[in-house]
């Protein structure tokens, strides 16, 4: 049974789990990091694989929905190493904060997003931004099933976690793209900011009193 948040935002599943799909996400990304985003194509893909369009078409409507996947399986991958390392996290540290920094960080050193920030800025934040509409359903989507799955938020309601989920990534999108100041930065400053901006969402008795300090 899938929840009301899934049938809004629909099934992460949707990027794909047999071995086909996985080798052409696996070349997406490849192709995408080598070639940048303008420069790949569906037949780009399709012929380093060693398949026929029609196969990855099978898959992925168009280029733009490729991309999508490849991002939507990284942003998978990365909450799940955030969430295995949350789990180390002191009692003095809370998780909604190291969280955010964490994933700030994580974002700003990916190879993907180094090449298109290097390459392709102007493309990039376009897509992350006025043209962003289809990232904040989906990253929200993602950042709303992390919640469910970490519980780290539980005190929030159910209606709550979807309002929730846009305004983290909303913040996420601007501290990754935005250089400069205190969101901008990677030390203490990223963190104190952070804490800050989260402290809305920390309904716990021990909210105000959480450590900004790092581990």
């Amino acid at each position: 049974m899938t929840s009301s948040s899934e049938t809004r935002h629909g099934n992460s599943d949707s990027i794909g789990s047999d071995e086909t799909a996985i080798r052409i996400l696996d070349m997406a990304l490849e192709s995408f990091l080598e070639f940048g985003y303008r420069r790949t194509t569906i037949d780009t893909v399709a012929k380093r694989l060693g398949v026929s369009r029609v196969t990855l078409y099978r898959y992925h409507s168009d280029k733009a929905s490729l991309f999508q996947a490849v991002i939507l399986r990284e942003v998978q991958r990365s909450a799940q190493e955030i969430l295995a390392a949350l789990s180390k996290l002191s009692v003095e540290q809370n998780p909604v904060v190291e969280g955010f920094v964490m994933t700030v960080k994580m974002s700003r050193n990916h190879p993907l997003f180094l090449r298109l920030m290097s390459t392709e800025p102007e493309w990039l934040v376009l897509h992350l931004t006025s043209q962003g509409e289809k990232l904040i359903e989906w990253a929200g989507f993602s950042a709303e099933a992390f919640m469910r799955q970490s519980k780290f938020m539980d005190w929030l309601k159910e209606d709550e976690l979807d309002v929730a989920a846009e305004l983290l990534i909303r913040m996420l999108v601007s501290a990754v793209i935005t250089p400069g100041g205190l969101l901008g930065g990677d030390g203490d400053g990223l963190r104190r900011a952070a804490l800050y901006l989260l402290k809305p969402l920390l309904r716990s008795p021990d909210a105000d009193s959480v450590s900004s300090n790092p581990s």
